[in-house]
């Protein structure tokens, strides 16, 4: 497995809006102890971006790409 640390990115709320307008969208609500809300954003290059949004820290999105090596 590749390391995707390298590809997180801590964006704000107002960026995380921007993206989803910009994007399709498939949403995945997960209600576990914590709130886990995961995006798939499929864009026309074939890359996947995952976000997760963990319930105490709605503010701070982390973005993770999942770049075209994974068709690969």
């Amino acid at each position: 497995m590749k390391d995707f640390e390298k590809t997180i990115i801590n964006i704000t709320a107002a960026s995380f809006i921007q993206i989803l307008e910009r994007v399709e969208v498939c949403i995945h609500l997960v209600k576990t102890a914590t709130i886990y809300i995961l995006l798939i954003l499929l864009r026309e290059l074939q890359c996947r971006i995952y976000i997760c949004s963990v319930g105490g820290a709605q503010k701070d999105v982390y973005l993770m790409k999942f770049v075209e090596w994974f068709y690969k």
